[in-house]
């Protein structure tokens, strides 16, 4: 709630790590959707980089990624992954070769979960749920 004289508050928000003049920058790459198209067995995935240039390996996996959270206890599924360069404050469609898992996967499924665990340059690891649909 707002208080004090005119009832008004000052909001902001900021990127505390982010210095746009100081070298490299904190990039940060996001999925610019929540879904992939699976044709021909490459999953077209659209990355996002916000800040600075990102550079680094996308891994389509069954579980988030270590760095990320808590690794889970069973046996980390790769499904496909692809190295990509995208500048700053552009979209990119990363292309991923599946693997013979995620074939298997996907002909048995229409639709399938799998996490999409970036890692850029500098050891900066995120992950995101991602649906694979074919």
């Amino acid at each position: 709630m707002p208080g004090g004289p005119g009832r008004y508050a000052v909001l902001f928000n900021a990127d505390w790590g982010y210095n746009p003049g100081g070298s490299g920058g904190n990039p940060t790459v996001n999925l610019a959707k929540e879904f992939a198209w699976v044709r021909r067995n490459v999953a077209r995935v659209k990355l996002a980089c916000l800040l600075a240039k990102c550079a680094g390996q996308l891994r389509l996996q069954n579980a988030k990624a270590p760095g990320a959270a808590a690794a889970a206890t069973r046996k980390t599924v790769t499904y496909g992954r692809a190295k990509f360069t995208i500048p700053a404050g552009e979209k990119k469609v990363v292309k991923v070769r599946l693997s013979r898992a995620s074939r298997t996967l996907m002909r048995k499924h229409e639709k399938t979960r799998v996490w999409a665990n970036t890692t850029l340059e500098g050891g900066r690891v995120e992950s995101a749920k991602l649906v694979l649909k074919r």
